[in-house]
This record gives structure tokens, C-alpha cells and sequence, in this order.
């Protein structure tokens, strides 16, 4: 049945606010204010929450910023598109000309609202410099709202390739289809060169439409995918249980009907035509969708038998939703928005695969260079180590009873808060910076060609010019202090250095302590190569013992107490191997 104009409009505009800020963990509830105009007071809180750091907030306004504000079209623009439109709207029934033309002015009149509060909420630099800054510590869904920032290629390839290597399924999506069309340089080059159908593979469990799109290519076949008609089938009924039915109307009409029935295909054509009547297949308000809503349903093509599996995919489809929004619920008022339906402490994990993960714990050790014992242990649900630095740093001094420890950790861990910690607390810190940023794959100057001057407060760029200091903000809870020169647009070799007006350098208050670090680093190159030998081996030998399933237990107080287990026994053999058993025993029972 078909709702009023005025909420098919809102369920359109609904569908195409949640297709990508649902990526983003935006929650149901925002959608439903933004789509209801309720824009103002959105931005508004979103802009709130971005100034004090939280990723979500920082993410879904830089998705606004550009989508909405930048590239929104202007009134006259929308103004001139609409009297298109309703000439176009001559040609349907009287009944369908009210009903889009109601929609249409419905779907401008809130394009204008929006376009509005972008004038009145939206700074653009604001929004870019704190997607900028999340980019910088390798958020997967701020890597990829920085592709659309460059005309360069090769620089927007690298960037949509460190977000599909971060695991953010849009830029997975997007990256397998740049390869499938043959975008020269897209994949990479040598054993980094990413492979498409491993990308929409990887991305199939949060995006039905790479599922869709992969039995499309699965049909017969696609660069870096293989035809498989078996395969095409199953991903393509896969995708349309899941919403995207595009791919089942694609292949169907080349398969044999022992292959899929064509009664199937014409039934998911009428549940394709029933989500546009509901406005929530994404197509927009057009003619052509108002044709598609109406035509589908009355064809005489249809056969009955078609219309009862239509039924029974729309009430499938209908109890899969309510399911699918009541886990919804669940992961909006989870802090972290995970949710896991066999272990409720456990979360995912990212693995060594690139894009990949596991739903399961981190497990955090710090083991001394001399003896490989495992001095200290924590089991964690949380999916990265960049907070882990300070604690665990502090809680080996605590259990060997030493004040003067320097600590090795790979570049997981590198943080300015947690280094600076460390170092207040006396501790000596040796880890490597990652190279989060894309200016030397573009070509550019990367911020280590800049030298700090301490005693002026300003740096010397590769020209020689000075960049003084200009001021301080606040941004994702770090205190910055910016530079750049005045002598940026005279500089002859400016075009590999920025492509804007200035290259402008963000220094953190607490810096000084990360340029200690990297001279100690500098004067310990062997560190990478201690910290592998110490704290991998250890890992290696308990996955072994462990085997396939290593965690037998569930939530965080069992695995906690099964992982102690394992540490003891490392310990206990390890001991025996230093002390020999006669004197170890000796030892326990002093």
C-alpha cells in the first residue's frame, strides 16, 4: 500500500542520510531527526561533540560538511530542477502528478533547509582540520572522508587504499570498483596491490550491495574475479534478503530457469517496486521513480505465483528489519556500538589480514628482554592499543618493583598522551611514529622535512623560509599551536609542498617529549628487532598451546582467569628452563 507523499519523501531522504552515516555509527535516532528537519539542533550537537574528540560526532559532520554543504545545490539550482520536474510530472495519471509533486516539493523544500544550516552551523576548515586529525591516528571512515578533498589522483587512490586497509567497508567498496573499472595505479603496486573481490568480500557482512555487486561480477566475470554462476546465485539472494535486490534483477533475466526461477526474479522486482512506493530503495525523488512504483505492481507479466513469493520475500524482509532495528537499538546505547550475540563482552578485533577481524579480546603482556617472562598481562575488549602504552607500562613497574624501565612497543601503541604519561612517571618510551599521512605517496613534503627551532618557536621548510607561529586552538582534546609562512604563494617549489593557500604545521604543547623519544629511537636502531624477539615469542609458543580455538571461555572475568592460566604455565616452564627444577622448587618453598 502506498503511504502519503509527504512520508515517502521522509523515508527517502531517511534512506539516503542512513546508507552511509549508518557506516559512520551514526545512531537511529539522529537519522530520524535530520530526516524529520530537525538539521539546526543536529549540527548543532554533532559540532558539540566533535569539539571535545568523539570519532562519531568528528565523522558524520564531515560527511554533512561535504555531501550536504559543499556540494549541496543551491536555491536556483533547486528551484530550476523542480519546475523540470513537475513538466516531466504531466505525463503520469492526475493521481501520480499530486502525489510526486507533493514529494518533490516536499524533498526541495528540505534541500533548502539544509543548505541553510550549513550556512548558519558549518565551518568547513573547522570540520576538515578534526576529520584531519582523526585521519592522522588512522580512523578508517576519517581516512576516507579525506578522499573527496583532492583533485589528485594518485593521492586520492593512496588515501581510499589506507581506508580500505583500515577495514572502513565503503572505501573497501568503492576501491574494488575504481580496480574493476580499470583506474590506472588504483590497486597499488607489488605485494601492497589490493585484489577486488577480496575487497567486496571483506566488505559483503556490513554492506549487502558489495554482496550484490560481487554475484553481479560473479556472473561472468570481472578483473580479479572469477566467473562462478553457483556463487552469483547464492550472493545475489544473500544481497536481496538483505535489502539490495538490484543484483538478483541483474542476473536473473541471463540465467536458465533450473538456474533461478524467473518467477523469483519478477517477485523481487515487486518487492523493489514496494520499496520505492515506500520511498527507502535510495532512488531518489523522481518521475522515473514514481513510474517504477506504479508501472511494476499492475504489469500483466507478473504471474500470480510471482505475487505470492513477493508476499512471502516482503514479510521475510519486514521481520528481518524489525530483528535487524532491535540490534540497532542495542548498538546505539552501547558505548562502544558493538554489539555480539555469543560472547557479551567480546569485540572486534582487527588482524593481521588487511580489511579483516575477529570478534574476540586483546591481550595485552609486557615481557622482559633478558629471560622472556611475562612480567605482566591484562586482557582487554578493546579493539586497538593505543591506550594501553601508560597503563601496562605502569603496571610492570608495580610488579617488579622498579621505578627506571624503558619500554619497546611496535607503532600500535603510539600515542602523545600515552608517551607523555610515561614520561612523567620516569619511564623511558621506544616507539616508532606511523606514517599515517598520504604526502609522500602524493609526491609532497611530509612534516619531518620541517625543523623545529626551540629557542624562536617557529620552523625552517625545505625552501629556508620561516613558519612562525599564528596561533592555538583546541583540537580533538589536544592542545596545537599552527605555523606556515607568509612566503608560501611566491615559493618556487610550493607545488611539492601544499596545494592550498598555505602549507600550515600542527605541533602538539607536549611535543618536545615525542622529539626526545624519536632521538632515543634514533640512537637505538635494534629496538624494532628487541621488541620481536621478546614479545612475539611469548605469543607464539601460548597460540600454540592454546590451538585453533585459543580462548575456550566467554566474557571478560573467565578468558581473564584463563589467560592467567596460561601465563603461569609460560612462566613455570620458562623458570624451569632458567632454574632448573631442583632449585626452582627449592625457591617455591621458601
Amino acid at each position: 500500500m502506498r503511504p502519503p507523499a509527504k512520508v515517502a519523501a521522509r523515508n527517502d531522504r531517511r534512506r539516503g542520510f542512513a546508507w552511509i552515516l549508518r557506516q559512520l555509527c551514526a545512531s537511529e535516532q539522529l537519522l530520524d531527526r535530520l530526516a524529520a528537519g530537525d538539521i539546526v539542533a543536529v549540527l548543532m550537537e554533532l559540532k558539540a561533540r566533535a569539539k571535545s574528540g568523539d570519532p562519531t560526532a568528528i565523522n558524520v559532520l564531515g560527511e554533512i560538511a561535504y555531501q550536504q554543504c559543499y556540494l549541496g545545490r543551491t536555491d536556483d539550482v533547486l528551484e530550476g530542477y523542480q519546475a523540470s520536474q513537475l513538466t516531466s510530472a504531466q505525463a503520469l495519471p492526475s493521481m501520480d502528478r499530486e502525489s510526486y509533486s507533493t514529494a518533490l516539493r516536499e524533498d526541495i523544500a528540505f534541500d533548502k533547509q539544509m543548505k541553510a544550516a550549513c550556512s548558519q552551523v558549518i565551518d568547513q576548515d573547522q570540520v576538515q582540520s578534526w576529520v584531519e586529525a582523526r585521519a592522522a591516528q588512522g580512523d578508517g571512515a576519517s581516512l576516507w572522508l579525506l578522499v573527496n578533498l583532492t583533485n589528485h589522483m594518485a593521492e586520492r587512490q593512496q588515501r581510499l587504499r589506507d581506508a580500505a586497509a583500515a577495514g572502513f567497508p565503503e572505501a573497501q567498496f568503492e576501491l574494488a570498483w575504481t580496480i574493476i573499472a580499470g583506474q590506472q595505479g588504483a590497486a597499488g603496486t607489488g605485494t601492497d596491490m589490493f585484489n577486488a573481490g577480496d575487497l567486496l568480500r571483506q566488505s559483503a557482512d556490513q554492506l549487502p550491495r558489495s554482496e550484490g555487486e560481487l554475484a553481479v561480477c560473479e556472473l561472468s566475470g570481472c578483473y580479479g574475479i572469477s566467473a562462478d554462476i553457483d556463487a552469483a546465485v547464492t550472493h545475489a539472494r544473500d544481497a536481496a534478503q538483505r535489502g539490495f535486490v538490484d543484483a538478483v534483477i541483474a542476473i536473473g533475466p541471463h540465467l536458465s530457469p533450473s538456474q533461478m526461477d524467473p518467477d523469483e526474479v519478477s517477485a523481487w522486482t515487486l518487492v523493489q517496486a514496494s520499496l520505492n512506493q515506500q520511498g527507502c530503495a535510495g532512488n531518489g525523488i523522481s518521475v522515473r521513480w514514481m513510474k517504477s512504483a506504479t508501472d511494476t505492481p499492475g504489469s500483466t507479466t507478473i504471474t500470480s505465483n510471482a505475487r505470492t513469493l513477493a508476499d512471502q520475500f516482503w514479510q521475510q524482509y519486514g521481520a528481518q528489519m524489525r530483528e535487524l532495528k532491535q540490534i540497532g537499538k542495542q548498538m546505539t546505547q552501547a558505548p562502544d556500538g558493538q554489539v555480539s550475540l555469543t560472547d557479551p563482552d567480546a569485540r572486534s578485533m582487527a588482524t593481521s589480514g588487511r580489511g579483516t577481524g575477529i570478534v574476540g579480546y586483546n591481550v595485552q603482556t609486557a615481557v622482559d628482554t633478558k629471560h622472556h617472562m611475562i612480567v605482566a598481562h591484562e586482557v582487554t575488549n578493546v579493539g586497538h592499543d593505543r591506550d594501553q602504552l601508560s597503563p601496562m607500562a605502569q603496571k610492570t613497574c608495580a610488579a617488579i618493583d622498579e621505578k627506571d624501565l624503558t619500554v619497546f612497543a611496535d607503532r600500535g601503541y603510539y600515542k602523545g598522551e600515552q608517551i607523555l604519561e610515561c614520561e612523567q612517571a620516569g619511564i623511558k618510551t621506544l616507539v616508532p611514529k606511523p606514517q599515517t599521512s598520504g604526502n609522500k605517496a602524493a609526491g609532497l613534503f611530509d612534516k619531518a622535512d620541517f625543523r623545529y627551532i626551540p629557542a624562536k618557536n617557529e620552523y625552517r621548510c625545505p625552501a629556508g623560509e620561516r613558519a612562525i607561529w599564528r596561533y592555538t586552538r583546541v583540537e580533538d582534546g589536544l592542545t596545537l599551536h599552527k605555523y606556515w609562512s607568509s612566503a608560501c604563494s611566491r615559493c618556487t617549489i610550493k607545488a611539492k609542498c601544499t596545494m592550498g593557500e598555505n602549507r600550515r604545521i600542527a605541533r602538539w604543547e607536549h611535543e618536545d617529549v615525542l622529539d626526545k623519544m624519536q632521538r632515543r629511537l634514533n640512537r637505538t636502531p635494534q629496538a624494532s628487532r628487541i621488541r620481536r624477539q621478546t614479545a612475539e615469542h611469548p605469543f607464539g609458543t601460548l597460540k600454540a598451546w592454546m590451538g585453533a580455538t585459543h580462548f575456550l571461555t566467554k566474557t571478560i572475568p573467565r578468558v581473564s582467569t584463563e589467560m592467567s592460566l596460561h601465563v603461569l604455565a609460560y612462566n613455570m616452564k620458562r623458570a624451569m628452563q632458567i632454574l632448573g627444577i631442583a632449585p626452582l622448587m627449592a625457591a617455591i618453598r621458601v
